[in-house]
């Protein structure tokens, strides 16, 4: 399959809001598996205490 081109200008047309929101999905996704230092710190410490 062949993408046809209009006069030398790709078929595609880009929006640059596009391009921000999908950007931003993109670091959400990417951010939302992340667990933060003091979060981390208190897991530690109830698993020490558990251990204890």
């Amino acid at each position: 399959m062949k993408k046809k081109e209009q006069y030398g200008q790709s078929f595609y047309d880009f929006d640059d809001q596009g391009v921000m929101q999908v950007s931003q999905q993109i670091m959400d996704s990417y951010n939302s598996g992340v667990v933060g230092q003091e979060q981390m710190k208190a897991a530690v410490e109830r698993e020490n205490e558990e251990l204890r």
